[in-house]
């Protein structure tokens, strides 16, 4: 699966969950970071080192593992343990997504190998019938999940401006 197709997977899980904005930031960072070892990750492109960091075991190794995500989850549960479960949701959606094409994902990494349910490849149909389904799970149910999200950035801006003038 893309960047995209995380991301709004991301976004979706994280809104169903929490009415919180800085909630629904860390669960579609999470749904991301797996990729952060692949350089032209949505992720990897904004800090250009990371990957030749993370990417010491390859792509689809480390951090699309259970260890991985119980390792990235440390700092989550250290300065935002409010929020761990929306990170590890996000974090396997997108395990779970990428378990669905040809490539796999290897869950019990460094034990084992890769699970697959090799329905696809990346960006292939199932992507697509997939992101359709999302776009009309959000058009239904969209406007239930985010108004509440909308309305507390409403206010952040009222408060914003509040303190423009201040200055």
């Amino acid at each position: 699966m893309n960047g995209a197709t995380h991301l709004a997977t991301g976004i979706l899980l994280s809104a169903a969950i929490t009415t919180s904005p800085i909630g629904i930031a860390v669960g579609s960072l999470a749904a991301l970071l797996p990729d952060i070892d692949e350089p032209n990750s949505m992720l990897s492109r904004k800090i250009p080192i990371i990957p030749y960091i993370i990417g010491f075991f390859g792509h689809r190794q480390l951090t699309h593992s259970l260890l991985g995500a119980f390792l990235f989850s440390i700092p989550i549960f250290i300065w935002l343990p409010e929020y761990l479960i929306i990170f590890i949701t996000g974090y396997l959606s997108h395990l779970l997504l990428d378990t669905m094409t040809n490539m796999g994902t290897p869950w019990l990494f460094p034990v084992g190998r890769s699970f697959s349910l090799k329905l696809g490849v990346s960006g292939g149909w199932l992507e697509g019938i997939y992101i359709v389904c999302l776009f009309v799970i959000g058009s239904l149910w969209g406007q239930e999940l985010f108004s509440v999200h909308i309305e507390a950035i409403k206010g952040w801006f009222l408060e914003l401006q509040y303190f423009r003038f201040l200055f």
